[in-house]
């Protein structure tokens, strides 16, 4: 098909009417008058300007070459585009398609046995409640846990647990709130213990003596180097009252008595005579 523009657009009249006459696509006039005025050149490894440049090589190969980038534009129109969405998946229903579910948090903290003192050294998950307090009332064995009991941390007016009614609630209630202070960050180390508890055990025959006076003698006095209990005695100390034993003779008027009454009753003097009438 002949060009119906003919070659009026390649003639020499004004460059700014060929310019708006042409349908080739350049950044600007001056680019298409450069083009026209100097061959483009071929770029290395560039396909693009290599297709350009077979484009302007000829008449009839541009018009074909133009036609056939208008047929690719309307084809590429009408096709449906595939271009990746923006906005992503939702997510919400990203969580939700999770194949696996999603492991629970560890605590940081544990729940340990406070009947340490009779050799248990058990320590529970944070979370297992449940299993922690009815450990600690399989201490009592066939026995239910004592009316009256404390914290063994705090001393606040909620720290006294006493009950006339159900001793199991009583405990479980005393339970949950030593839990709450292990979940702030105290420390097994930081805990005391609750006499109350501990005779209440002693009475009942859970403890033994060794047991009963090692949990007996917990206090809360901090360690101070030097402090000793006001039995302790030095090895000088301990010599120096065996000696004062031994030298010392203790006079007993009681058997004072008693022996001059004996000495008496041998000589005769201690009987009674009646004379001859």
């Amino acid at each position: 098909m002949a060009d119906p523009l003919g070659n009026w657009p390649h003639s020499n009249e004004d460059s700014a009417i060929r310019f708006a006459a042409d349908l080739r696509r350049v950044a600007s006039p001056e680019s298409y008058f450069d083009q026209t005025t100097h061959p483009p050149r071929r770029a290395l490894d560039s396909p693009t300007l290599s297709t350009r440049s077979t484009v302007s090589s000829s008449n009839g190969s541009r018009h074909s070459s133009l036609s056939d980038a208008w047929s690719r534009k309307s084809s590429a129109s009408t096709a449906p585009s595939t271009a990746p969405s923006e906005i992503g998946p939702d997510p919400i229903q990203a969580a939700n398609a999770l194949q696996f579910p999603l492991a629970p948090i560890a605590p940081r903290y544990s729940l340990p046995c406070e009947f340490a003192f009779t050799g248990c050294h058990v320590s529970f998950d944070g979370n297992d409640y449940e299993h922690w307090v009815g450990h600690s009332l399989s201490h009592f064995q066939r026995f239910s846990p004592p009316k009256k009991a404390v914290c063994t941390i705090c001393d606040s007016g909620e720290a006294t647990f006493e009950t006339e009614g159900n001793e199991i609630s009583n405990w479980k209630t005393r339970m949950f709130h030593i839990a709450e202070h292990f979940e702030e960050g105290i420390r097994f180390e930081e805990t005391r213990p609750d006499f109350f508890v501990i005779k209440y055990m002693r009475s009942k025959g859970l403890l033994s003596e060794e047991d009963y006076a090692s949990a007996m003698a917990g206090t809360e006095r901090p360690k101070i180097d030097g402090l000793v209990s006001d039995r302790f005695r030095t090895p000088e100390m301990r010599d120096k009252e065996r000696r004062d034993r031994t030298s010392v003779q203790v006079y007993n008027l009681g058997d004072e008595e008693r022996r001059r009454r004996r000495k008496n009753d041998k000589k005769g003097l201690g009987k009674s005579h009646r004379l001859p009438s």
